[in-house]
């Protein structure tokens, strides 16, 4: 499960398996995490979450941290590297790739959660 972030600056995953071109990082750096912890990005890459109509959406950038709780995927990240908009409402909207994902999300504590 992937968690769309309001607040996050990356995108971060605990599963390496899930980035394809994973690269280590020669020097890994630490990331602040929303409970104020501090853990380190060993890596990145590319990653490709399926959506549930079995098309999947390229998300760049992903690090590697494995200790943390979930994978976040950042709005604004996001949004910004595909040239498209989110919305505070109950439906964020994504064009990416030609194709346009509009997902219904609930939003707990200023993120939107949903599985891919």
């Amino acid at each position: 499960m992937w968690i769309l972030d309001i607040g996050a600056t990356c995108h971060l995953t605990s599963r390496v398996e899930w980035i394809k071109d994973y690269k280590p990082l020669e020097h890994p750096f630490p990331v602040r995490l929303g409970n104020n912890g501090v853990e380190y990005a060993l890596g990145h890459g590319i990653a490709h979450p399926e959506l549930s109509d079995g098309n999947d959406i390229e998300v760049n950038e992903v690090y590697y941290i494995p200790n943390i709780a979930q994978n976040l995927i950042s709005i604004h990240k996001l949004t910004n590297d595909n040239n498209s908009s989110s919305s505070t409402t109950n439906i964020v909207s994504f064009f990416t790739r030609h194709l346009v994902v509009e997902v219904m999300s609930l939003i707990v504590q200023d993120k939107y959660i949903f599985t891919f």
